[in-house]
């Protein structure tokens, strides 16, 4: 495992939560809406408080735009989507940040200079792993490449099939509350190891990943749960078992050992570990890796006994890249701020629409007529690489160092990330499978007033289900920085489905919900109006943890290198027709919804097939990409005919600005 002070792992809250749980009645400092408690509504509005904001979905006055419809949210969803895998310095995020500041923009925004930082992308084009002798020889179904591993020659590296016999295998809580002591177990595995046994060889590595866990992780840290009709027992049955949460090792601590490369087994199951992008805080590993299911890995282990010649190939050319940091600015009559944050980088339908979240709130907020305004003025962070495995850009600490003057202003934050997702459980007696319940939704909230009166009224207005409202100062959004660093008052809310991190043809977008998306708008927007006219004093008290920041050794030592340059929109007027988009490409070049019904059909023909092709989704209204842009490489690899396939392949930098 990585060690503690390597980064600020969404790890470090579960690990907190544990060792609370360990130590106070988890009912203890709870309290939960009443089965029979209605919504509070004071102004009719929906919304609960007498703020102007229109509940999603809602019946919106002339001229003004509604929070955030189903069907408009879902459109600019699928826009995303359709610009593929959205990873730090792919093209698919640079076109995605280009359509944010289009749409921001068109809404009304002032946009202010980007913040532009140099970064070198991994971005995995094919992968295989066969077996060259002896029973089952010939090729073997990889799920996915492990994060940032480097990568081989075309050729492969070649090497006899090792099991890693008593290789440390922690349980999640384990893993979550002393991943030290991981790191410190698997560093002794390593040094016990007779020097040169297993140099040159191809190790597979057992990881107990998905770990089981349950929702009292998050129990344990709340300050209020809604769920209405049920307990803290019900709350202690979801299944919170999540590939992202690992444990995933660090390659780094490997390096001694000499090896031709890795696979790891994981205990998931192939469709609900097919393109799973973890540990996406990794940082760059020394050795190439692979992964494989659950079902997959037991085969590896009977043949690994008999040590059989293994070809490896992992091509993963490393370009150099620069990635946007956004700000985008809604004056109001005071100087005092609202800061909306998210990040543009991610994989599929749910990471991260943050940003399609902050378009929707610009969009009403913007419309508002001028006796309806915001008060105070509104400002958009979107910051660039949470997936970027760096320190900085991998939450909002990096925008946070930039713009001292808007955070001095600064009244409170809030932090929006994984919108409409639906709960998806791997059970091996079900398999992969949908539960018919929304993806529990955590939202991280300063104590005292930034509690009581803004983040917990605004919830029950809003009636979610599945909510809760959680006591920082652990915590795992990239927001958390605004709490922490800057001592911002922060409501800041997640949802982390099995799925979350996946890169797939289609996005994961059939796991898409609408209308739960539309209300988790309008609970922001809510908030938004709350914060609007909160005592800024005020909410600065009843919370000890506000201010105070714990960085590791990286963020202790972290220079921000960014670049300044000019972010105006890339077109003449934003593409604001989303919704009414009629003449939008799917993956094959078909209009419309029957080039995206085309391209999965394809999609799964080609899985199904075992080719490793990737779907690569069409520039919207762009017949030809730019000269110097590179095909969208995604872990769902091409096949090795594939014109398009990168043709460099051994981990070197090249530039691709």
């Amino acid at each position: 495992m990585a060690d503690g002070d390597s980064s600020a792992t969404r790890r470090t809250l579960v690990r907190g939560a544990l060792l609370a749980a360990t130590t106070a009645s988890i009912g203890a400092s709870l309290t939960r809406r009443s089965a029979a408690a209605p919504p509070a509504d004071t102004d009719g509005t929906g919304t609960g408080t007498g703020t102007s904001t229109v509940a999603a979905g809602g019946a919106a006055a002339a001229g003004i735009v509604a929070t955030a419809t189903p069907e408009r949210l879902r459109a600019d969803v699928r826009r995303m989507v359709d610009c593929g895998p959205r990873l730090p310095g792919w093209p698919g995020h640079d076109e995605w940040c280009t359509w944010l500041t289009d749409e921001l923009a068109a809404a009304g925004l002032r946009i202010e200079p980007c913040e532009e930082y140099t970064y070198d992308s991994y971005q995995p084009a094919d992968f295989a792993l066969e077996i060259l002798d002896g029973p089952g020889a010939g090729p073997v179904e990889v799920a996915t490449s492990y994060v940032r591993s480097a990568g081989t020659s075309a050729q492969g590296v070649t090497g006899p099939l090792v099991l890693a016999t008593g290789f440390p295998t922690p349980s999640q809580i384990e893993a979550l509350i002393d991943p030290a002591a991981v790191t410190a177990a698997i560093r002794a595995w390593v040094a016990a190891v007779p020097a040169g046994s297993l140099r040159g060889t191809v190790l597979l590595v057992d990881l107990p990943a998905p770990g089981r866990l349950t929702a009292n992780v998050f129990t344990a840290i709340s300050a209020y749960l809604q769920w209405d009709g049920h307990d803290e027992a019900d709350w202690a049955q979801i299944d919170y078992s999540r590939l992202w949460l690992g444990p995933w090792p660090d390659l780094n601590d490997f390096a001694a050992l000499g090896l031709a490369g890795v696979v790891f087994t994981t205990a998931a199951s192939r469709p609900a570990l097919r393109g799973n992008y973890s540990s996406h805080t990794a940082r760059p590993q020394p050795l190439p890796a692979l992964v494989v299911d659950r079902e997959v890995g037991a085969r590896l282990r009977e043949r690994a006994a008999a040590r059989p010649r293994t070809r490896l190939t992992l091509i993963s050319p490393v370009r150099r890249t620069r990635l946007r940091q956004i700000t985008a600015v809604l004056p109001g009559e005071s100087d005092e701020c609202v800061i909306v944050n998210t990040h543009t980088d991610g994989q599929n339908a749910f990471e991260e629409n943050g940003g399609v979240a902050a378009v929707a709130l610009a969009r009403h907020f913007a419309a508002l007529p001028p006796g309806q305004r915001l008060r105070r003025t509104l400002v958009f962070a979107l910051y660039p690489g949470h997936m970027s495995g760096r320190v900085g850009i991998e939450n909002s600490r990096a925008w946070i160092l930039r713009h001292p003057d808007l955070v001095r202003r600064a009244v409170g934050a809030v932090s929006i990330e994984h919108l409409g997702a639906t709960e998806w459980i791997d059970d091996p007696a079900r398999g992969y499978h949908a539960s018919g319940e929304n993806e529990l939704y955590a939202i991280w909230t300063t104590q005292g007033p930034t509690l009581d009166t803004i983040a917990k009224p605004a919830l029950v207005a809003a009636g979610l289900q599945r909510h809760a409202l959680l006591k920082p100062p652990l915590q795992i959004t990239p927001g958390a920085p605004f709490h922490k660093l800057a001592g911002v008052p922060h409501v800041s809310g997640i949802a982390g489905p099995s799925y979350l991190v996946v890169v797939s043809p289609d996005g994961e977008l059939e796991k898409f919900d609408a209308d739960l998306a539309a209300a988790q708008v309008g609970f922001y927007a809510d908030v938004v109006g709350r914060f609007d006219t909160a005592d800024r004093a005020a909410l600065r008290t009843g919370d000890p943890t506000l201010g105070q920041d714990t960085p590791t050794a990286e963020e202790r030592t972290y220079r921000d290198e960014a670049t300044t340059a000019r972010c105006a929109p890339a077109t003449a007027s934003a593409a604001r027709g989303a919704a009414a988009d009629t003449d939008s490409e799917g993956p094959l070049g078909l209009p419309g919804p029957w080039g995206y019904a085309a391209g999965a059909v394809a999609g799964a023909a080609a899985l199904a097939a075992g080719g490793f092709a990737v779907l690569r989704t069409r520039r919207h209204r762009r017949t030809t990409p730019p000269d110097d842009a590179s095909p969208s490489p995604s872990p769902i690899t091409p096949s090795p005919d594939d014109p398009s396939a990168p043709d460099s392949h051994s981990g070197s930098t090249s530039d691709s600005a």
